[in-house]
């Protein structure tokens, strides 16, 4: 089980998202809404978090995490199209990074960029993850038990 379940920074709340949260995540993060839907329905072991400013609830980002066959937490970020959407993005994700370093010590992190979002790369780095250089799908990997990194 992935033990994560809410989570909190100065400026965002980290918070489950369920199906019922379909349109609000299809018209924050440009998805269409069969993308979201079955971001949201997908089977196996998965939470998919939602990152909302504090002040005012709007979503900001997703963070969809799943656990591969072999154990391997997987995040894949997604990030809304406005300004103050990476910040915030770049907040919850050394939240998330940290609670399920906690909650799976042993465990394996890694990050899958969705999509095609320059931001993610960097934001992504300021949390020990690095970006393969070559044009294959980036997939990038931190241990946690070690603080090792694996880029490929």
């Amino acid at each position: 089980m992935i033990r994560l379940l809410r989570l909190s920074t100065l400026r965002c709340h980290v918070v489950p998202l369920g199906t019922g949260d379909g349109a609000e995540l299809s018209g924050r993060l440009q998805l269409s809404p069969r993308e979201a839907q079955a971001m949201l329905s997908a089977p196996g072991e998965r939470r998919v978090l939602g990152v909302r400013d504090r002040e005012t609830g709007r979503l900001h980002a997703v963070v969809a995490i799943t656990r591969s066959p072999g154990g391997t937490l997987v995040l894949t970020p997604r990030i809304a199209p406005d300004a103050m959407a990476a910040p915030l993005a770049g907040e919850a994700l050394a939240q998330i990074v940290r609670a399920l370093a906690a909650a799976h010590p042993f465990g394996r992190i890694e990050a899958r960029c969705a999509g095609h979002d320059p931001r993610l790369g960097p934001l992504l780095a300021e949390h020990g993850l690095q970006v393969a250089a070559d044009t294959r799908p980036r997939l990038l990997r931190r241990q946690i038990a070690t603080a090792r990194i694996d880029v490929c």
